[in-house]
C-alpha cells in the first residue's frame, strides 16, 4: 500500500484462527450454492474470501494487501477469486480496491454502472470518498496477519 502513506490509515490484525474458522464456515455454505458455483471453490479462494471478511465496515483494504497477508505475490489472483465471490455480502469484495484508492470493478464488472453500484454500496458503509471513483486514505486499512502460519 505504498501509495497511501496518510498516518490516518487504520491496521487490522488478521487472526489466522479467525480465518481457519471462516474457511469452515464458508465451506459449511458451500452446498446451498448452485452446482456451477461449487466449482469454483479451491482452497485458494477461501483463503482470500475469509481474509477479505476481516475488512471491517467503513473500511477498504487492497488486492496487494490480502495478497501480501496471504504470502502470495498477486494481487491479480485476489481480485479473480473476488470476481468470483458466491458468498457476497458476507464476504464484503466491494471492500477491495486497488493501491491508489481507485474503484476497479463489481460482481465480475467493470462498467460504469457497476463502479457506480460498489460506490454506492461503500458510501453506504461511511467509506469517504475523494471523488466518486477514488477511496480517501482515510478509509484505508492495512492487514496484518498476526502469524502467517495459517497458509
Amino acid at each position: 500500500m505504498r501509495q497511501m502513506t496518510n498516518s490516518t490509515v487504520k491496521s487490522i490484525d488478521v487472526d489466522p484462527l479467525t480465518i481457519t474458522q471462516t474457511i469452515s464456515t464458508l465451506k459449511d455454505r458451500v452446498k446451498f450454492l448452485a452446482e456451477e458455483k461449487k466449482s469454483q471453490i479451491t482452497p485458494f479462494r477461501l483463503k482470500v474470501w475469509a481474509v477479505c471478511s476481516s475488512v471491517p465496515l467503513g473500511n477498504v483494504t487492497t488486492y496487494k494487501a490480502i495478497a501480501d497477508v496471504l504470502g502470495i505475490g498477486s494481487p491479480r489472483a485476489v481480485g479473480q477469486a473476488l470476481r468470483n465471490n458466491p458468498f457476497s455480502p458476507f464476504v464484503p469484495c466491494h471492500r477491495v480496491v486497488n493501491t491508489k484508492g481507485d474503484l476497479h470493478g463489481f460482481g465480475g464488472e467493470t462498467s460504469p454502472e457497476a463502479l457506480n453500484r460498489k460506490h454506492t454500496k461503500l458510501s453506504e458503509e461511511s467509506v469517504e470518498f475523494v471523488n466518486p471513483l477514488k477511496v480517501s486514505s482515510n478509509s484505508f486499512c492495512v492487514l496484518r496477519m498476526k502469524n502467517q502460519s495459517f497458509c
